[in-house]
């Protein structure tokens, strides 16, 4: 819960939140597309052993991100809940946050499913090259 806090406090708490919440999407989508851009290069030379790691690593990088990017965001809802009592934040500040945490929840699944699905494509690549260069032998 949130402590007995100045009004200017809650404030710079829910700033802090806000920004918290806005480096972890960052951190998250820089090394979405780092894993994207790696399974690309990689293609043809992907193994199963590299396809396994690889979505293994970014699975749970990504489930590290959203478990710290909720409680990042109840850290806020909880902060907006405390202005709120006090009558001093507006009502479309909790709006802007549904909705922040709304399209941030579809990019979040999106972009995870998309990557997975992406690597998943470029590890065919490698089964199929493998099975052309048996046929061929």
């Amino acid at each position: 819960m949130i402590p007995d806090l100045s009004t200017a406090e809650l404030m710079e708490m829910s700033y802090l939140a806000t920004e918290l919440f806005d480096r972890l999407f960052e951190y998250w989508l820089n090394a979405t597309f780092a894993v994207i851009i790696a399974s690309h290069f990689i293609g043809r030379q992907m193994t199963r052993y590299m396809f396994l790691l690889l979505v293994t690593i970014y699975g749970l990088f990504t489930l590290n991100i959203l478990s710290r990017s909720i409680n990042s965001g109840t850290r806020l809802v909880e902060i907006i809940f405390a202005l709120n009592e006090r009558g001093e934040s507006p009502v479309p500040v909790f709006f802007a946050s549904l909705i922040t945490g709304l399209t941030f929840a579809a990019i979040f699944a999106i972009g995870t499913l998309g990557t997975m699905y992406f690597i998943r494509l470029n590890y065919k690549k490698y089964e199929e090259a493998q099975t052309q260069s048996t046929a061929d032998t």
